[in-house]
């Protein structure tokens, strides 16, 4: 079973690892993602009609390119895991102020 607590650890560590490889980027893109999970009741499964599979686990993402390769680069990620859910515009200001 997965602990929130332990999705939060996990998200720092990246974080703290994709600042050693990403400065000055000047364009950030904000997305959703859906992870299959098709549980029923449960509070935290998003319906999305427009992604190949519509129900699951919403995480946004935030990234960049990479200045040389011009390859995208996720630098942050912001499951959401509480209910209410947090929606696209409340999980891009908790990304930008990290």
């Amino acid at each position: 079973m997965i602990v929130l607590g332990d999705v939060e650890k996990l998200r720092e560590l990246f974080a703290m690892t994709v600042q050693r490889v990403v400065h000055n980027a000047t364009l950030w893109v904000v997305d959703e993602l859906i992870f299959i999970h098709t549980a029923q009741g449960d509070p935290l499964v998003a319906f999305i009609p427009r992604k190949p599979h519509p129900m699951g686990l919403i995480v946004y993402q935030v990234g960049t390119f990479l200045f040389i390769t011009k390859l995208p680069f996720v630098t942050d990620f912001h499951p959401v895991a509480t209910v209410p859910k947090t929606s696209g515009p409340m999980a891009f200001m908790g990304l930008v102020d990290r």
